[in-house]
């Protein structure tokens, strides 16, 4: 069949190897080549399948010679695939019945039959479909070879007859066939697509489209495509729940799939959301309601308990948890920072935290505070943000970054970064530069060379959910991101030396500010899990809410002032190396308690979580010196910081505390778990019937003699009395160990019956 027939029958189509090719074409991510030539997939058939002529042309030019495969699912076509020449036409006459006539492909083996799929319901994939007889099926989740591919063996697949039409799928066949028991896979023509944009306009959940949003925007290279299907699968099944317009989210999901691109991405977008409203069912909108329903009641249950866990004070008591009055209206820079925060209606504390941490990248990489102890203190500052989801933790995390002025004398500042690795976090200070390294060209001139070496100095990283570091921190073996970003808060030398000069990564007198938004249940593993190594320490912790936002908003206090030049000035126009100084009372209990530290004598009941409590506390009165304008500490900002310290301190010992309780309950669950998993097999296993025992005995001597096979089939072999206990029986087969499931099949366990 000629590629202009192909197209005129609408059929999804995507490229294969061709057996001509030297070796095969085929990605083969997932294991190796299995030596078939000529089938296996060039692309993401199940999602790149396509009619496009357009496409179908550029993928025939990029590889020169290739097989294409019709994909069956949005083609609307079951296919049976003989192999061996008259399987299908055997089956058909000793069932009484003449073989079909209908659109017909030779093969390297037999024949392909082509079936529309029948009406009200799909039809899937089956291997050895037929008992007896050597016979596939291709439907929803499988492809075929089209007409005109060449098979291995060099026969090429060819229809009988180009023109013959494709009849639907008799009863009598797809009554003996298995059903697809996923979605519907049927593609979305255009106007069904435009009818369901048009359809879709309820916005119950508005807030729900941010998630999927975020993580198309957030997906690279090579999960783009990927990320984009499962993303409009989401949000296709979301609209048809209510959540929010159908057409809102498809514009909405476009440009954030078209950012990730860098370019235009409408055609391939349009057909990809066709695809997934295609798979669009009862089932999926009703279990996606459900769903965003059970958020919503999470949430407010998230807000219950934030406000049972730090929630505000009562009336006249003292909020251990929120900064008071009296540190708000010590300064007039602190009281401009809570007038900003209001007038944007987010809370005080967390802007303020955030603002700290971004002040923090903005200071000279070399800059330290002289504490007359070991080395000068970095002022490298990271914020935790405590809070439930929409509680302004990334709002705030925003308009502090556009709160403070950054200094004219700065000129490559990143603010914001997301934060990946370790190896990545360095990078972020890296660059490409052009230098002279010794190498010249024939005539003895030097020739320069391209070079990585850090070009910058000042990051600020922002993670909006804090089990994303947690992940990250432990998601690979020898994951370098927490040892990094535990030095980093110390200012010591970060990055990696490795045998090529290319990867190799050095990275000296930064300044860094890292703000991470926690929710309860993801700042607990960190908390409970990193405190040996040091990571929760270095953590300043804060709340997002906040009850004293007033119902009218203050007039917005105007711009910060260049608080950064003003506190450097004293150090002339190119400071280098320049040091703050603590006022003497403070040097002097700071080496007290140093000293009694070293002698091993600790405070009675001290908490290991407050290990770093005395460099705390310098970066944070430094930074209050800093956002006054000055670059001497004094007692009044060291007392300021011990306030913020002890605010702090407060949070985190009641999420640790939450989180002993929570992991004593979940213990206990698990254990009464346990105990009822096991009463429930050992009833499964002792009241199982004779005859269950008795079908199941047979189903062990069917598999032993004919292999792994698929369910259905298996269910199709027992005699008509039997099937009604084939349930019964494979639930004692197993629980027994004589029968196993795997790769969708059933298979012998590991024991025998006696």
């Amino acid at each position: 069949m000629s590629a202009d027939a192909l197209a005129g029958r609408g059929w999804y189509r995507h490229p294969l190897d061709h057996p001509s090719h030297p070796h095969c074409l085929a990605a083969h991510t997932r294991q190796p080549c299995d030596g078939t030539r000529g089938k296996h997939p060039l692309t993401r058939w199940s999602i790149r399948a396509t009619t496009d002529p357009a496409t179908i042309r550029r993928w025939a030019v990029r590889w020169g010679a290739v097989n294409f495969a019709i994909s069956c699912g949005p083609s609307g076509l079951v296919v049976i695939d003989e192999d061996a020449e008259g399987e299908f036409e055997r089956w058909c006459r000793n069932h009484g019945h003449e073989v079909p006539d209908t659109y017909r492909v030779r093969t390297g083996h037999g024949w392909h039959y082509y079936f529309r799929q029948p009406v009200g319901k799909l039809l899937g994939n089956a291997e050895d479909a037929f008992v007896g007889y050597k016979i596939n099926v291709r439907g929803v989740g499988g492809y075929v070879v089209a007409a005109g591919s060449e098979h291995a063996s060099g026969v090429v697949y060819t229809a009988e007859d180009d023109a013959a039409e494709v009849i639907g799928c008799p009863e009598w066949i797809a009554g003996e066939l298995t059903e697809w028991d996923g979605p519907g896979a049927v593609a979305a023509t255009p106007a069904a697509l435009a009818a369901f944009l048009d359809e879709h306009t309820g916005n119950d959940f508005p807030g729900a489209l941010a998630a999927p949003l975020k993580q198309m925007r957030d997906a690279v290279y090579p999960k783009r495509h990927k990320t984009a299907t499962v993303m409009a699968c989401w949000v296709a099944r979301e609209a048809a729940a209510g959540a929010y317009p159908a057409q809102l989210a498809y514009d909405e999901l476009l440009l954030a799939f078209e950012e990730t691109l860098d370019r235009d991405g409408e055609g391939e977008f349009g057909e990809l959301f066709g695809w997934a409203v295609g798979q669009v069912d009862e089932q999926g909108v009703a279990d996606a309601r459900q769903r965003l329903e059970h958020r919503s009641d999470e949430e407010a249950e998230e807000r219950a308990e934030l406000a049972d866990l730090v929630g505000p004070a009562a009336t006249g008591a003292v909020d251990p948890y929120r900064l008071p009055e009296t540190f708000w209206t010590a300064r007039p820079e602190l009281a401009a920072v809570r007038q900003f925060a209001h007038a944007r209606a987010v809370g005080a504390d967390a802007v303020f935290h955030c603002l700290l941490a971004e002040l923090a990248s903005l200071l000279p990489g070399d800059l330290r505070v002289d504490t007359g102890l070991m080395k000068p203190a970095s002022l490298n500052y990271f914020a935790g943000l405590v809070g439930g989801s929409g509680i302004g933790k990334s709002s705030s995390a925003g308009i502090a970054a556009d709160r403070v002025p950054v200094p004219p004398w700065l000129r490559d500042h990143r603010s914001g970064l997301p934060l990946g690795s370790g190896e990545g976090l360095c990078e972020a200070y890296m660059g490409t530069v052009t230098r002279e390294v010794g190498e010249t060209y024939k005539d003895g001139t030097p020739k320069p060379s391209k070079v990585r070496e850090q070009v910058r100095h000042n990051v600020s990283f922002y993670v909006d959910e804090g089990k994303t570091l947690v992940a990250l921190m432990g998601e690979r073996n020898g994951s370098t991101l927490g040892q990094v970003i535990r030095t980093a808060w110390m200012g010591a030398v970060i990055g990696q030396t490795n045998a090529s000069a290319e990867r190799t990564r050095e990275v000296r007198e930064y300044a860094l500010g890292l703000t991470v938004g926690f929710q309860p249940c993801t700042a607990t593993p960190l908390l409970l899990d990193g405190v040996d190594e040091g990571t929760p320490q270095r953590f300043v912790w804060c709340v997002t809410d906040d009850p004293s936002v007033p119902d009218d908003a203050p007039d917005d206090p105007g711009p910060m002032p260049d608080v950064v030049a003003a506190a450097l000035s004293p150090f002339g126009d190119a400071p280098s190396a320049p040091r703050m100084e603590l006022a003497a009372s403070i040097r002097g209990r700071l080496r007290q308690a140093h000293v009694a530290r070293q002698r091993g004598q600790r405070a009675d009941g001290e908490s290991p979580y407050d290990s770093h409590r005395p460099l705390t506390l310098v970066k944070i009165s430094g930074l209050l010196t800093v956002l006054a304008g000055r670059s001497e500490i004094t007692e009044e900002d060291w007392s300021l910081a011990e306030t913020i310290y002890g605010r702090s301190a407060a949070i985190r010992d009641r999420l640790i505390k939450k989180a002993q309780q929570d992991a004593a309950r979940a213990s206990e669950a698990k254990t009464a778990a346990t105990v009822a998993t096991a009463r429930r097999v050992h009833e499964a296993t002792a009241g199982a019937s004779e005859r269950a025992d008795q079908v199941a005995r047979n189903l062990v001597r069917k598999i032993d003699k004919a292999g792994p096979m698929a369910p259905g089939a298996l269910r199709r072999s027992l005699r008509s009395t039997m099937r009604d206990h084939f349930e019964a029986a494979l639930e004692h087969a197993d629980a027994r160990g004589w029968l196993t499931e795997d790769n969708n099949k059933i298979a012998l366990g590991d024991s025998r019956p006696s």
